[in-house]
Order: structure tokens, then sequence, then C-alpha cells
């Protein structure tokens, strides 16, 4: 399956034995950048599986993957803030429980 057919999709990509294969040259990579792979194999895999779809791979931790960039594109990616809650009596009640006796609640 060609990179922008296997995007558009909704299927997840597996690990299969072309990512298993490939899994070794991404260990491999680790260990010359002088880290350990075996603290990271679940991020490996990853990496793995999007090697072998000639897929970036978009991660919101990009030194997870660093000394893979022969191998792989990392896209950094940019956590959005967290939604700002309106502070209404209510929940500043659930917010503060010592101002649950000068709060009325209706």
């Amino acid at each position: 399956m060609c990179c922008s057919a296997r995007r558009a999709s909704s299927t997840p990509s597996p690990f299969d034995a072309e990512a298993a294969r490939i899994y070794g040259r991404v260990a491999a990579a680790v260990i010359a950048a002088g880290r350990k792979p075996r603290r990271r194999a679940t991020d490996l895999m990853i990496a793995s599986v999007a090697i072998a779809g000639e897929l970036p791979l978009y991660t919101t931790n990009p030194g997870d993957f660093s000394g893979l960039d022969e191998l792989l594109t990392v896209v950094p990616v940019t956590r959005p803030p967290p939604a700002a809650r309106p502070v209404t009596p209510s929940t500043r009640t659930a917010l503060d429980p010592r101002q649950a006796t000068s709060v009325t609640i209706r």
C-alpha cells in the first residue's frame, strides 16, 4: 500500500514481518547513537512500523526517536494547551472546598 493510501485509511498499521525485520536496523541505529534500545522497545516498534509503511512519524516526544534520522522522518507535534475551565460558583466549590460554605448553588 502506498504512503498516501495508508495515511488515508483508518486501519492501524500492524507490526508485521516487514516491521520486525526493520526493527533490527532501528535497534542498531539506536545503539550506534549511544542509546539503549531495550528501554524504548515500544517506541522502536512504532518507528519500525512507520518505516515499513514509508510513513512519517508524528510525535510529541521527538527525542525518543533520536538517532533514527537516516531511517525515519520524525515530525514534532506540540500538544494543545488544556482548555480553560470557566470558574462559576459551582466550579469554584468543586475547585476549592473552603468556598463551599459561602457559595449557594441552585
